[in-house]
């Protein structure tokens, strides 16, 4: 693809990018919300015809792309998630697990205080996630976790999801 270079999630990367496509999605400049600019093509120019797979309200930092930064296949990937992260969405280096494990802590005994919390488990990453960080913050004597087995679980994935 080709891509804008002036565009901050860009800045630092050759114009030509090889990326990983695999929608036939396709957006032109004419179904472009009129805030937004196209930041990222692919195509025959010369023909006139392209796709739209990146675009830009730097304004509002509002970025889009139709295609995968997050795989290998997309060779200049991490640097476009690299300028995502610390040059539009402000994020300071040294950021850890750790790190967002204790700030995830502290926020929910800030807005908790001294209540209990109900929670329900599906067995999801998210809930069970939400689960184990209100066990870390409060303590199992103020957690209360509801798993329902609704018929449809994998065999034996309510009792691993209930312990």
């Amino acid at each position: 693809i080709e891509v804008d270079t002036t565009c901050p999630l860009f800045k630092g990367l050759a114009t030509r990018q090889k990326v990983l496509l695999t929608h036939g999605d396709s957006v032109t400049d004419k179904t472009v919300a009129n805030d937004f600019k196209v930041v990222g093509r692919s195509g025959n120019f010369v023909a006139g015809w392209f796709r739209s797979l990146a675009i830009a309200d730097e304004r509002r930092k509002l970025y889009g792309v139709q295609f995968h930064p997050e795989v290998d296949l997309s060779v200049s990937g991490k640097k476009i998630l690299h300028n995502f992260l610390f040059r539009i969405a402000g994020v300071i280096d040294g950021f850890t697990i750790d790190n967002r494990e204790q700030k995830c802590i502290q926020e929910i005994r800030s807005v908790v205080v001294d209540k209990k919390v109900l929670v329900m488990v599906s067995g999801g990453v998210d809930s069970t996630v939400c689960a184990a960080l209100l066990h870390k913050a409060l303590g199992s004597d103020r957690v209360i976790a509801i798993h329902i087995d609704n018929g449809f679980m994998r065999s034996n994935e309510s009792d691993q999801v209930v312990d």
